[in-house]
């Protein structure tokens, strides 16, 4: 299932669709010699299982094949990938430290201080983030404790689905459209970015729950011999991998390979991100191109697995089907066959 708001098109034809959803997930679309379509896995058989699993064709030397030739093409090895089903905001954690202006707050709407007055500060963090000790220039500064508040803003939608919170959200308790209605709104992993149903151009006023660090910093009455002087305290955090309902780690082996990080809103379940992670690393694993002609034979299908007892190699191998091709000169007819054949790398 897909959740509201995450796929779109423009003038797309219902084919380009179905390929959309099909590799989000690390499918393929193709069609069958009968006309028909069907969707699979790019690897319907996990690299590591090539030399237990079935074949589906075993073609040899003496009655099938006609020509081989190898491609050595130099590829990133892969044994582990982050897959997330959300568009990241393009930040790299998110921190803001404010003095609490509020009217209501513990400093009454103050924004100016004197010597020797508590600061009350408001630290909002988001959950990738670790917060480090604070720095003080002069003075003290020191955790009070955290409350959940209730903050009140407005998000400007242009011509797009997505806005982003200024504060990490934990709910949205209401929203409020002044003039053109997008649809329900949608809290996205991030704690911040909020999904629409329909792109458009819009405006809504936003209710939401959002976590804050209350910490005071006090400054003494003079420093250097001056009663009034600048003050700063500084902030910073550190951030690490957030591992949550949105995004998970997928590792064959050591790990020590990580391929790049995948990011896409149609992977809504645990188990799409799997299969797209498992796609990325089999396609990460040692694979070598290999050309194969072999008499004419029906049946061959990109994505089975094919055994080759190769006398000129003087060994046999497995590989995966990625084409196929038949072609017909006069009586003689032939097929080629682009083939994904798996070598253990060289440590």
């Amino acid at each position: 299932m897909i959740p509201p708001g995450r796929l779109e098109f423009h003038d797309a034809t219902p084919l380009d669709v179905v390929k959309t959803i099909a590799e989000a997930a690390g499918g393929k679309i193709e069609s069958t010699p009968e006309g028909r379509l069907q969707v699979r896995h790019r690897f319907p058989v996990a690299v590591p299982d090539w030399s237990t699993a079935i074949v589906d064709h075993v073609l040899t030397d003496e009655s099938d094949n006609l020509s081989c030739r190898e491609s050595h093409t130099l590829r990133t090895r892969v044994n582990k990938v982050l897959v997330r089903g959300y568009l990241p905001t393009g930040s790299t954690g998110f921190l803001t430290a404010e003095v609490d202006g509020r009217v209501d707050g513990p400093n009454a709407g103050r924004t100016t201080f004197y010597g020797g007055d508590a600061v009350h500060l408001m630290i909002h963090v988001g959950d990738d983030v670790t917060l480090l000790d604070p720095l003080v220039s002069s003075g003290v500064v020191w955790l009070d404790g955290q409350e959940e508040i209730t903050l009140t803003e407005d998000l400007v939608f242009s011509l797009a689905t997505t806005a982003t919170l200024s504060k990490p959200a934990l709910g949205i308790d209401s929203e409020l459209w002044f003039g053109l209605n997008l649809g329900p709104l949608t809290l996205e992993s991030d704690q911040r970015t909020v999904t629409a149903r329909f792109p458009g151009v819009a405006i809504v006023r936003v209710t939401y729950r959002s976590i804050a660090q209350h910490w005071i910093a006090w400054v003494p009455e003079t420093v250097a011999g001056h009663d009034a002087f600048p003050f700063q305290v500084r902030f910073a955090g550190t951030t690490g991998t957030r591992l949550n309902s949105g995004e998970i780690f997928c590792q064959r082996g050591d790990g020590a390979f990580r391929g790049p990080d995948i990011s896409d809103p149609l992977l809504a379940t645990d188990d799409t991100k799997r299969s797209r992670g498992r796609a990325e690393i089999d396609a990460g694993e040692s694979l070598q191109e290999v050309f194969l002609t072999c008499l004419h034979r029906p049946g061959f299908m990109p994505g089975q697995l094919v055994e080759v007892h190769d006398a000129l190699m003087g060994q046999s191998w497995r590989g995966k089907i990625t084409s196929v091709s038949h072609t017909a000169q006069g009586s003689k007819l032939t097929t080629s066959l682009e083939l994904l054949r798996h070598v253990q790398p060289i440590v």
